[in-house]
C-alpha cells in the first residue's frame, strides 16, 4: 500500500499544472539586464514605470533606461550589438529632450531586443528602428531654432545665399559692417549696405526687394517658410527678424544685375562686408 501510495503522488504531481519559466508571468518582475536561457545575449528589462512611488523615482528609472539602451546600441556591451555611432548619438540627443518617450521607447526596445537574440529570428529591424527613431519622436517639430551667432562676408555675385534654418517665433538680429563699400553699376557711387537712399525699388519687380523701404544696392534678407511662402525686407546697416513660421532665411544685394558689380579697391586692400546673424541680445 505505501509504494501504491507514493506512487499515487508522484503522477498527481506529474500531471498537475506545468510552470512557464519563460512566460510573461514570470519576467514580469524582472528589472534591469536579464538572458532567457536559449538566447543569444541579454536584454535591458525596464520597470513598470505606473507603479513607481514618486516622479524622482520614474525620472532615475528612465534615466537607468535610457543609459542601459545607450550602452548596447552603441556596442559598450559587447554581446554582438553595435549600431551605427551616428544614429546612436541622434536618437540619445532627442531622447534627452524628451525624457518621457524614454518610457515608451525602452518597452519597444525590449520587444526588438528580444527578437535580435532569438537563433530563430531572421531579422528584426532593430538598428533601422534606431534610426528612425529622431524623426519619428519630433515629428512636426522645429529643431533648429537660431541660437548662436553666425558670420559670413557679403557675397556681391548672387541674389541669395547663406541660407539658415530658422524656426517658428524665432527672432534674430541682421547685422552689416558700414565702413566696406561696392557699386552695383561699372560707373555707379560707391555705396554701403544701405544701398543707393535716392533710389526707391518700391513695385520694381525687377528688383529682389520692392517693398516699402527698399532700395537699390541694400542688403536685404529673404525668408522661405511652408508651402511656397516668401518674405522678401530691407536690412540694410542691421534689422531685427521674426519667423512666422518654420523655414529659412538668406540675404543678399537688392540688385537687378550681378555681373558689373565690384567690390572697393585701396592700396591692394579689398573691402568685403561682414554680417551677422545671431539672437536678439
Amino acid at each position: 500500500m505505501l509504494k501504491q501510495s507514493a506512487l499515487f503522488s508522484l503522477l498527481l504531481v506529474a500531471c498537475g499544472p506545468k510552470t512557464e519559466t519563460n512566460s510573461s508571468t514570470s519576467t514580469a518582475s524582472i528589472v534591469g539586464w536579464h538572458q532567457v536561457e536559449g538566447m543569444l545575449g541579454a536584454c535591458y528589462y525596464p520597470p513598470n514605470y505606473e507603479t513607481l512611488d514618486t516622479l524622482l523615482v520614474r525620472k532615475q528609472a528612465r534615466s537607468d533606461a535610457l543609459d542601459a539602451m545607450i550602452a548596447q546600441w552603441n556596442g559598450s556591451r559587447n554581446d554582438g550589438v553595435s549600431f551605427n555611432a551616428e544614429a546612436v548619438e541622434d536618437a540619445e540627443t532627442v531622447l534627452l529632450g524628451h525624457s518621457d518617450d524614454i518610457e515608451a521607447v525602452s518597452l519597444k526596445n525590449l520587444k526588438y531586443c528580444q527578437t535580435a537574440m532569438d537563433p530563430t529570428a531572421t531579422s528584426s529591424g532593430w538598428e533601422g528602428w534606431v534610426k528612425r527613431l529622431p524623426g519619428e519622436l519630433t515629428a512636426g517639430e522645429c529643431l533648429t531654432p537660431i541660437r548662436d551667432q553666425f558670420f559670413h562676408y557679403l557675397e556681391l555675385g548672387q541674389h541669395w545665399f547663406w541660407e539658415l534654418p530658422i524656426c517658428s517665433g524665432n527672432v534674430v538680429e541682421i547685422k552689416a559692417t558700414a565702413s566696406d563699400r561696392y557699386r552695383i553699376s561699372e560707373k555707379g557711387d560707391w555705396i554701403n549696405v544701405e544701398g543707393q537712399v535716392d533710389v526707391s525699388t518700391v513695385l520694381d519687380t525687377s528688383f529682389p526687394c520692392n517693398e516699402t523701404g527698399c532700395v537699390a544696392g541694400q542688403l536685404v534678407g529673404r525668408f522661405q517658410g511652408n508651402a511656397g511662402y516668401e518674405e522678401v525686407f530691407p536690412v540694410g546697416l542691421g534689422t531685427t527678424f521674426k519667423a512666422p513660421m518654420d523655414g529659412t532665411l538668406s540675404v543678399g544685394i537688392n540688385d537687378n544685375t550681378l555681373y558689373d558689380n565690384t567690390w572697393y579697391k585701396s592700396g591692394g586692400v579689398v573691402d568685403h562686408t561682414g554680417i551677422t546673424i545671431g539672437p536678439v541680445d
